[in-house]
C-alpha cells in the first residue's frame, strides 16, 4: 500500500486531498500544525507546529512514496510590509524547501506541490493563461509561490526526486474560503447582488473534488514527473453565470441586478476582494488533458449540486 503525506491537512484543500487519497486506498500521513485527529485504519495524523521551524519535518518524510504540500502562508490584507513578505518566503519558500531536501533524504519518489494561477497574473484578455506564459506574480503570496517551485525544480535537478506543480484558480467545495463563501452567504441570505450586468467576464474555476483527483493523478503518472500544471473544471463562466448557477444549487433566487460595471470598477477599488469577481482569468488546461488524459470528473453544476447537498 502506497503511503502519501499531504501537509496543511487542517485547510480546505489539504482536508479534501487527505479524504481523496484514502478514499482511494492510500494510506494517508496528514500533517497539521497543532490539534491532530486519533488515528484511523487510513488517516496518520501528525502535529508539526510551525512549518517555518527549522526541524518542523524531522521524520515526518520517512517511510512515504509521496508529498502533497498544500501548507502555506495565505493571503493577508497588508502583505506589502517586510515582515510580511519575510514570512511568506519563511513558510511557502523556505519551509518548502526544507520539506522537498527531507523528502529526497529519505527517499520519497514523488513531491506534488499545491501552487497558484496567481503565479501567472491576476487577470485575462481574449486568451487563456497557458504553461507557457512568463510568470507574473502581483503579491507577496503569488511570488513566494513562484519562487517556492523554482526552489523544487532546483531540488529535483540535484537530488532526483520527481517534482509536479499544480496551479488551481478558485477552489470552491463545501467550506470553501474567500469569495465563494462570501457569494453563498449573500445568496443565502437572499441579499440582492449587483453582478447582472457581469455577464461578459469569463473566469476558471475548479470543484474541490476535480482538484483532488488531479493530485492523484499527478502522484502516479510517469507523465507528470518535472511539469508544471494549470488545473481547471471544464467552460470558463461568467459571475453572472457563477451566481445564478449557485443559487440553482443552493435551491434559491439569485436575485441579481444591473449596477453598471464602472461603479463596481471604483468599488472594487476600495474593496479589493470584489475585483476578481469583475475581471476575467482564464486557463488553458490542454496540457493536462494531453499530457495525463486527464478530464474533470464533475461539472460546474454537479460541483456546485455536491457542495451545496444536504
Amino acid at each position: 500500500m502506497a503511503t502519501v503525506l499531504v501537509t496543511g491537512a487542517a485547510g480546505f484543500v489539504g482536508a479534501a486531498a487527505v479524504r481523496a487519497f484514502a478514499a482511494a486506498g492510500w494510506s494517508v500521513r496528514a500533517a497539521v500544525r497543532a490539534g491532530a485527529q486519533p488515528n484511523t485504519s487510513r488517516v496518520e495524523w501528525r502535529a508539526v507546529g510551525d512549518i517555518a521551524a527549522p526541524h518542523a519535518w524531522d521524520g515526518v518524510t520517512r517511510g512515504v512514496d509521496c508529498v502533497v504540500h498544500a501548507a502555506a502562508r495565505v493571503h493577508i490584507r497588508q502583505d506589502r510590509a517586510p515582515e510580511a513578505r519575510a514570512a511568506f518566503h519563511d513558510v511557502n519558500v523556505a519551509a518548502t524547501r526544507r520539506l522537498a531536501l527531507q523528502a529526497a533524504s529519505d527517499g520519497v519518489r514523488r513531491f506534488v506541490f499545491v501552487s497558484s494561477i496567481g503565479v501567472n497574473g491576476t487577470r485575462t484578455g481574449a486568451r487563456g493563461y497557458s504553461e507557457a506564459d512568463p510568470p507574473q506574480p502581483h503579491n507577496a503570496y503569488s511570488k513566494s509561490k513562484l519562487e517556492a517551485e523554482h526552489a523544487l525544480f532546483d531540488v529535483a535537478r540535484d537530488t532526483g526526486l520527481e517534482v509536479v506543480v499544480l496551479r488551481p484558480p478558485l477552489v470552491y467545495g463545501r467550506d470553501a474560503p474567500g469569495n465563494f463563501r462570501m457569494l453563498a452567504k449573500w445568496i443565502a441570505r437572499g441579499w440582492p447582488l449587483p453582478f447582472g450586468a457581469i455577464d461578459d467576464n469569463r473566469r476558471s474555476v475548479v470543484f474541490i473534488e476535480n482538484l483532488t483527483d488531479a493530485m492523484r493523478a499527478c502522484a502516479t503518472d510517469a507523465r507528470a514527473v518535472n511539469k508544471v500544471f494549470l488545473v481547471a473544471d471544464g467552460e470558463p463562466v461568467s459571475t453572472a453565470q457563477l451566481v445564478r448557477a449557485m443559487a440553482a444549487a443552493m435551491r434559491r433566487p439569485s436575485r441579481l441586478w444591473n449596477v453598471p460595471k464602472p461603479l463596481l470598477e471604483r468599488a472594487a477599488d476600495a474593496v479589493g476582494a470584489l475585483r476578481p469577481l469583475l475581471d476575467s482569468l482564464v486557463i488553458d488546461t490542454a496540457r493536462l488533458r494531453h499530457d495525463l488524459g486527464w478530464t474533470p470528473p464533475y461539472t460546474l453544476e454537479q460541483g456546485l449540486e455536491k457542495t451545496f447537498a444536504g
